[in-house]
């Protein structure tokens, strides 16, 4: 007989159920519909995390304060390295390197520079010096409000330079295009990389006794600050292509510009009492002059009893005649110009010059036009600077920079400034603004920039707005006209009337020694 164990069959159920935490946040893993909407797709809604991003740097318009030693250069500052030693740096459109003073920035304090050994020395030649030095990369931020503009830059440590004062700078930062450029990246292809939007740059360049600034931001931006300070609206103002000078790439900023200038007028006046003193001495010369007698036919006969009849009427018709007859010649001078001068030229944009450079073909012929006979007796040529007595710029004429449908006159009430100095005796000098080298393009310096406002687009675009257009055109002393001017004319009026009258009164004298 087995014994055994009975075992139930029931089974219990025991149900387990998890409690939140008062913090915790359940989301729902189903498929949710747009509410309201049945058509709606299937919405999977997951919470947004926030994940740290590294982004570029939003573009804003920046401004960088520039001072202005002698209307000659304008500085700004820029920090380089990790010590954020400052450095007073030229603003340069005409070259594109960045170089500083060895003497200034000492690259074993910087942590954060870099050394291309590679590179080996440099040599950077510019129209008045040159310098030479190693090459490195560090950390520049050119000090702008509200905020620096700071790029890794690729820049020049000089250990000698030549020829160039650094008692007012400690170096040049270029703001040229890449063809000029020794470096693999120049300043402005860094803010390029750097930042979101293209950067565009415009120099506000003003004398002494006003505020100078450049501005760094985007393009559109520019061009309304520009419109608004020198009130030309967008459309007018004078938008060029950066040229590519012999086929090589953009260096500089090199546009094409139609200049001209009227130059001296025959008749430079009104001078009345030279108008009037010319024909008084001209009716009293011809009055003198009768006529010279003719023995040949009949009607040299009549013509002599006429003239013995009435000598003092025949004398005052006859000068008359000629007298307006030279009236008549001078009033077509009068609108005839001399030494004028219209030409089409390729021209660079150049903050880091001081005045307008003038290929040697062309100077003579444009300071002929703008000063005419004063530039032979109140002007020299002084290391390539033409320097003029102070009185001249009240008499010269305008250069004319044709901008599209607008013009810029550059007066030279404009252009000159004093040296302290005398020239060709005890009168004032000073600098025309002008000088010449042998280049095969002009260059516009400061003497021209301070007159415009210029937006530089580094996509290959110039925008340049006048402050002053033809339509308010400056007012021009009009100089007298000085006797030397007449005192030719009238020789050569009077001596050809005293030869005829010494030839009448030789006749006069054989026909009464016939008698």
């Amino acid at each position: 007989m087995s014994h055994g164990v009975a075992v139930s069959t029931e089974v219990v159920q025991i149900s387990l159920q998890r409690h939140r935490r008062p913090t915790e946040r359940r989301w729902p893993a189903k498929t949710w519909l747009l509410p309201g909407f049945s058509w709606g797709p299937p919405w999977q809604w997951q919470p947004k995390i926030w994940q740290p991003q590294a982004r570029r740097p939003t573009s804003s318009l920046r401004r960088v304060h520039l001072q202005d030693l002698g209307d000659l250069q304008y500085i700004a500052e820029v920090s380089i390295g990790s010590s954020s030693s400052t450095f007073r740096l030229i603003l340069d459109t005409g070259s594109s390197d960045l170089w500083v003073s060895g003497e200034q920035f000492i690259p074993s304090l910087s942590d954060t520079w870099t050394p291309l050994p590679q590179a080996g020395l440099v040599k950077l030649d510019y129209g008045q010096g040159e310098v030479e030095g190693i090459v490195g990369v560090d950390k520049a931020c050119l000090l702008a409000k509200p905020v620096p503009l700071c790029v890794e830059q690729e820049f020049l440590v000089a250990k000698q330079v030549s020829d160039l004062s650094l008692n007012t700078f400690d170096g040049i930062l270029g703001l040229g295009l890449p063809g000029l450029s020794h470096a693999n990246q120049d300043f402005v292809q860094s803010l390029a990389r750097s930042y979101r939007e293209v950067q565009c740059f415009s120099f506000s360049l003003n004398r002494e006794d006003s505020k100078s600034f450049a501005l760094f931001g985007p393009c559109a931006k520019l061009l309304r600050k520009a419109a608004k300070e020198t009130h030309l609206p967008e459309e007018q103002a004078a938008l060029l292509s950066v040229q590519r000078l012999f086929g090589f790439a953009r260096g500089w900023w090199l546009v094409s510009l139609a200049i001209s200038c009227d130059g001296t007028r025959i008749w430079q006046g009104p001078d009345m009492y030279s108008i009037c003193g010319l024909e008084v001495a001209a009716l009293l010369l011809l009055s003198l002059y009768p006529g010279r007698r003719s023995s040949r036919g009949q009607s040299s006969d009549c013509r002599k009893r006429v003239c013995n009849a009435c000598f003092a009427l025949c004398s005052f018709f006859q000068a008359l005649v000629l007298m307006l007859l030279l009236i008549a010649l001078l009033v077509l001078l009068a609108p005839m110009v001399v030494n004028a001068f219209q030409s089409k030229v390729l021209v660079a944009l150049d903050t880091g010059t001081s005045l307008i450079v003038i290929p040697t073909e062309n100077f003579q012929q444009v300071a002929d036009a703008m000063f005419g006979l004063r530039l032979r007796d109140s002007c020299v040529l002084s290391n390539s600077e033409l320097l003029c007595a102070c009185e001249v710029a009240a008499e010269a004429k305008a250069l004319d920079f044709h901008l599209g449908d607008v013009r810029l006159s550059l007066h030279p009430l404009q252009m000159f400034a004093n040296v302290n100095a005398e020239i060709l005796g005890d009168q004032p000098a000073c600098r025309s603004g002008l000088a010449t080298q042998d280049l095969r393009f002009w260059i516009l310096g400061d003497v021209f920039l301070r007159q415009a406002v210029v937006v530089h687009d580094p996509r290959g675009n110039v925008s340049i707005f006048p402050r002053e257009t033809s339509r308010s055109p400056l007012p021009v002393t009009t100089a007298a006209v000085p006797a030397s001017t007449w005192t030719p004319v009238l020789l050569m009026l009077a001596l050809p009337l005293a030869a005829a009258r010494s030839r009448e009164d030789g006749e006069l004298e054989q026909r009464l020694l016939a008698t």
